[in-house]
């Protein structure tokens, strides 16, 4: 029987321990943050001209709140009103900073109890934010293919999670069914590819098991007409030779073995997606986009990658939505 004071000695350690990361992510982030407070002030600015939203008397400024924003008060009125009111941001308790330090977090493959844990921010609200931040990475421009490229699939268990009504089996430890070998409907299929200049491309097919041609074509449509593919190298799916012949791509076929790049991004992908328990399929190709964000060498060193989110970071939450 454990002795109380250890108990309580292990608490305390406990506890400091999640102070000291809090504070090194308050401390590495906050920069970042003071700067975008900074642009949404003036925003606000702009956006009102200085007058009150309610009655359009000049405002007078008051100071500011703790968040970091600009408050304002309307002698005519007497309401109040701060630099955030109208954004992604407003009435909200959460620090901006702590809404930057999440990208971090999701790549570095933290999970979201973790993540809340580290933030002090509850679970639920930081599902949502996950799922807004994942949402952005997907609104970047993705890589285009050019010269050779490789094509080829790998398969991930189906949980299907959160789609009860279109489930195809029962997936609980009371009703199970049996469990199929190799590849079947239980299966989703990730259509991947890369070029010789290490730029690769991953999409998740529409369709459960062996790719068939429709869903071979729904899922690579975009980067063929995007690209500039000369030639197409594969590992003798029929699928691959029927869409490259209607597409008039030239077509190789090699073994599957020859195929190191890809097989390595296989095996990182992987590994990478099971830190994340049972990815279900409604979210997984924002988890490979997040997983895309991290190792392609499209956007450069982490450090424009890091620019290149806050800027859509500032585009798409806080500028774009006005009330």
């Amino acid at each position: 029987m454990t002795n109380k004071i250890d108990v309580q000695a292990n608490i305390l350690l406990y506890r400091k321990a999640n102070e000291s990361t809090y504070n090194n992510l308050a401390f590495r982030y906050k920069a970042h943050a003071n700067v975008l407070i900074g642009k949404i002030n003036n925003n606000y600015l702009k956006k009102t001209n200085g007058n009150c939203p309610v009655c359009q008397a000049k405002m007078i400024k008051r100071g500011k709140n703790s968040k970091g924003f600009n408050c304002y008060y309307c002698p005519k009125c007497k309401k109040f009103h701060t630099g955030s009111e109208g954004t992604f941001f407003w009435n909200k308790k959460i620090e901006l900073w702590q809404y930057l330090a999440i990208i971090d977090l999701l790549i570095e493959s933290n999970s979201i109890r973790q993540i809340s844990f580290k933030l002090r921010i509850s679970v639920p609200w930081v599902f949502h934010i996950r799922n807004i931040v994942l949402s952005i990475i997907d609104s970047v421009d993705k890589t285009k293919l050019s010269g050779k490229a490789y094509f080829d699939e790998t398969y991930f268990k189906n949980p299907e999670k959160g789609v009860w009504n279109t489930m195809p089996y029962r997936n609980n430890k009371w009703e199970r069914t049996k469990k199929l070998r190799g590849l079947s409907k239980q299966k989703t299929c990730l259509y991947t590819a890369v070029d010789e200049g290490g730029n690769f491309f991953a999409k998740v097919s529409c369709e459960n098991g062996k790719p068939s041609l429709l869903s071979t074509d729904t899922a690579l449509a975009d980067l063929i007409k995007s690209s500039s593919i000369e030639c197409a190298i594969t590992d003798g799916e029929a699928s691959y030779k029927n869409l490259f012949k209607y597409r008039q791509i030239e077509h190789r076929v090699i073994d599957s073995k020859k195929m190191a790049k890809l097989n390595n991004i296989h095996e990182k992908m992987k590994a990478w997606c099971a830190k994340f328990v049972s990815i279900s399929k409604k979210y997984m190709q924002l988890f490979i986009n997040l997983f895309w964000f991290k190792y392609d060498d499209y956007y450069g060193c982490a450090v424009s990658k890091w620019k290149t989110f806050v800027q859509l970071f500032y585009r798409k939450v806080i500028y774009n939505i006005w009330l």
